[in-house]
């Protein structure tokens, strides 16, 4: 899909997640609202969230379900710059506060999404020592409780497991077709969960035997491919500590689009 597509399909989940609208998602200004139940937003692993917190477009969007929180948000954040808003003592001090209300600063992610080049050439990773395997969402049933592939498939119920790429090295190869053991052969693999109906989220895992490489960059490139075809947006979170794995989407052409925080409870 093309860039201002992927803006739209972007933008669309946003709004659903933080309770807001278009106007609200394009304005200049730092957003406080409620949080409001919609059908279509994300829910993996922040079900339960007390507070949310959005980073896009240099603009901080705070929901939160206390009242009384949200105001002591808006009142210290009102002009906040959302670039320096990650920083340790700004987090310490809102965890601290967190903490008042029975919760804690649960994780925080930066997100990235297909950039306007990432299907030109310089962008097309290659690697030819891997022969890959498509795995729709009735294949990836046998995998569960695999320990080696648990950033590719999570099997979580509130978002569900449904497409995967997974690489076999050539020289492990007997023939062009898979054999009976063929699982164990897997040395890659780039699973995508659907967050939402609108966008599904790529993990990938790679055996130490294979890093260095180049796989994992292929891998989810082409698994990016594939859920573009299919009119879904793709999208790739990270730990911003994780420089591998922030090298990864840079490489498949990925750009950083926007970051979360989200709380849970201390209990």
């Amino acid at each position: 899909m093309e860039w201002n597509q992927s803006k739209e399909i972007l933008e669309k989940q946003l709004c659903a997640d933080y309770s807001i609208n278009s106007a609200l998602l394009q304005s200049e200004e730092n957003i406080f609202v409620p949080i409001h139940p919609d059908p279509y937003r994300r829910v993996f692993r922040d079900k339960d969230s007390f507070l949310k917190v959005l980073s896009y477009r240099n603009k901080l969007i705070i929901c939160c379900k206390d009242d009384s929180m949200l105001s002591w948000c808006r009142e210290k954040y009102k002009n906040s710059p959302s670039e320096w808003f990650a920083k340790y003592e700004n987090l310490r001090i809102l965890d601290q506060k967190l903490k008042e209300y029975g919760h804690k600063i649960g994780d925080t992610h930066h997100y990235y999404i297909p950039g306007k080049n990432w299907k030109k050439t310089d962008f097309h990773p290659s690697c030819n020592d891997y022969v890959l395997y498509l795995l729709e969402k009735s294949d990836l049933l046998p995998f569960k409780g695999n320990p080696l592939f648990t950033n590719a498939l999570s099997f979580d119920p509130k978002a569900p497991d449904v497409l995967a790429i997974a690489a076999i090295a050539k020289t492990d190869m007997a023939a062009d077709s898979l054999s009976g053991d063929w699982h164990n052969k897997i040395c890659g693999m780039a699973g995508a969960s659907m967050d939402s109906p609108l966008m599904w989220q790529i993990g990938i895992d790679v055996l130490k035997n294979a890093r260095s490489s180049g796989l994992a960059t292929y891998l989810v490139w082409h698994l990016a491919e594939e859920i573009d075809k299919r009119n879904i947006l793709p999208f790739y979170g990270t730990s911003e500590s994780h420089n591998h794995s922030k090298a990864v989407a840079f490489r498949c052409g990925f750009v950083p689009t926007w970051w979360e925080l989200y709380s849970e409870s201390v209990l």
